[in-house]
């Protein structure tokens, strides 16, 4: 990975990806190998997408896991630790939520631990207010089973037991690979990938420079909650940003 961006020139931003460790061999002819066709094999086979960031350097961005706010209801509660009395989540007392409503506690009811950690909640960069947006009805399948594979009739390695299987084939950097290889690329891949959701969409939202491509985003659409990611970014204007998302 490094001695490629060296020959193209690029600098790389400081990164440890999940298959840097992987031996590669020269299976096929250099001359049938373009810049970007390598590239693209490097970022699929480690789970994330090349970006070059403002700064000019070459990024490797994994999707993060984007959580849904699942608190307050009243079924569901936080940590012990994230709603005691004195500066607990929040900020809230223990017999309050943000609503003003009380909830807790119940004599049914009592707190049960990592339903909602703190780490989790703040992964989502929050909802905001959009100009224009258009959504789909549905939310793109979580990814629940990986295969690697040479070719279409070829059996490969298999990860996970879901539905939704995402195929890698044709990869360069897989070819001539053993099976516990292939297996322990196929595991690492896996874990970077799996059961991403997202509902593609485009909107046009006041521009917010912090924003960055592979960031999840959440925006209130009529009154409808949309979860998904920045894949494709505009950023324009002067004194009144304006920022173009979709996924």
């Amino acid at each position: 990975r490094r001695s490629f961006a060296s020959l193209f020139g690029l600098e790389e931003e400081e990164t440890t990806l999940c298959n840097d460790e992987m031996i590669v061999k020269k299976t096929i002819d250099a001359s049938d190998i373009s810049g970007k066709m390598l590239l693209s094999s490097i970022c699929e086979i480690n789970g994330c997408f090349g970006h070059i960031g403002r700064n000019g350097k070459l990024q490797y961005v994994v999707l993060k896991k984007s959580y849904k706010a699942i608190y307050p209801k009243k079924e569901i509660y936080p940590e012990n630790n994230l709603f005691p009395g004195s500066g607990g989540w929040a900020g809230l007392s223990e017999s309050t939520n943000r609503l003003g409503k009380a909830i807790y506690p119940e004599e049914s009811i009592s707190p049960k631990e990592n339903i909602y950690p703190l780490a989790e909640f703040t992964e989502n960069k929050g909802s905001t207010r959009y100009r224009k947006a258009k959504y789909e009805d549905y939310n793109a399948n979580k990814i629940t089973k990986l295969q690697i594979r040479k070719e279409e009739n070829d059996i490969g390695v298999i990860v996970g037991d879901g539905t939704n299987c995402y195929i890698v084939q044709n990869n360069i950097l897989v070819y001539g690979k053993g099976h516990e290889e292939l297996q322990e690329i196929a595991n690492n891949m896996y874990e970077k990938i799996k059961d991403v959701e997202y509902t593609p969409f485009e909107c046009e939202v006041k521009g917010n420079p912090c924003v960055e491509v592979g960031d999840s985003v959440s925006v209130d659409v009529k009154g409808k909650r949309i979860d998904s990611y920045v894949f494709t970014r505009t950023l324009k204007g002067i004194q009144g940003l304006m920022d173009t998302f979709s996924a």
